[in-house]
């Protein structure tokens, strides 16, 4: 059984974004809330509560202290090792935040091979990108199990990534599944991400002076900016394809058994 729609599912290009004029703490990137969706059983998601968000790097003080003002005290990172040696957040234990960061060595896809060659057209990222959803699939299931054992946990929550888009977007879908959330309210969400893709561009091509792009122009570049329809969906469909849907990944990737499920209910649903 699937949940009724909370929304129709917005235009690729036309989606707005859900935060213009809201909290938004100072130094984040692409931070917004989970918005409250409706599930198959009739609960909904608590307001304000579930959160998701690019890497914190360039956080201070201030953010720091609006973060909290938000009732915020949990961070889940999704980066690798490498990428919080690189950009570590400044979280010190005495501002009264749990982080938990699995600083794993997963690779997906082969976007460095992609970027680094200048015959690469868009399309080309575009099929690099579907490749990184379906790696995500197959080889990311400790971190999205670990990343649902920390939602499932009292208190609202941040999880993140560098963009917030991929890592994140994938892990907040597994997340708003387990709970029964309609896949096109869950598709609705993960569209959000570009109405903040000018300013995630901005970021990500100077924070190392560009080089992780290698020489392509932007035009090119454009597919690896965008939350695309077609990345979920190639995400979605490598679980149903390979586990035979995403309730069997759930239980058999991710060991999502009857009690942790009613925990995460517990923790992200509105109690009547």
């Amino acid at each position: 059984m699937t949940s009724t729609p909370t929304t129709p599912i917005p235009p690729e290009a036309s989606v707005s974004h859900g935060t213009e004029g809201a909290d938004i703490p100072q130094g984040f990137i692409n931070f917004r809330a989970v918005r409250p969706m409706t599930t198959s059983g009739g609960g909904r998601l608590r307001p304000n509560h579930l959160f998701r968000s690019g890497s914190f790097e360039r956080i201070g003080p201030e953010g720091l202290a609006h973060l909290r003002s938000m009732g915020i005290a949990r961070v889940f990172d999704l980066r690798a090792a490498a990428e919080i040696t690189s950009h570590p957040a400044p979280f010190p234990a005495s501002e009264g935040l749990a982080v938990t960061a699995p600083g794993h060595s997963v690779r997906l896809g082969d976007l460095t091979t992609v970027l680094g060659n200048e015959a690469m057209r868009a399309a080309d990222v575009g099929e690099a990108m579907i490749a990184v959803y379906r790696d995500l699939a197959r080889h990311f299931p400790p971190i999205f199990a670990a990343a649902i054992r920390f939602a499932a946990a009292p208190g609202a929550l941040v999880i993140n990534c560098t963009a917030g888009k991929d890592r994140t977007g994938a892990t907040i879908a597994l997340i708003l599944s387990a709970l029964g959330v309609h896949r096109d309210d869950i598709l609705s969400d993960y569209l959000e991400t570009n109405a903040a893709r000018e300013v995630l561009v901005a970021m990500l091509t100077t924070r190392r002076g560009g080089i992780d792009y290698g020489r392509l122009p932007p035009d090119q570049l454009a597919p690896l900016h965008a939350a695309d329809a077609a990345y979920l969906e190639a995400f979605f469909a490598t679980i149903d394809t390979e586990y035979g849907g995403v309730d069997t990944y759930l239980v058999q990737a991710l060991q999502l058994d009857d009690a942790l499920r009613q925990q995460l209910q517990a923790a992200l649903l509105e109690t009547s």
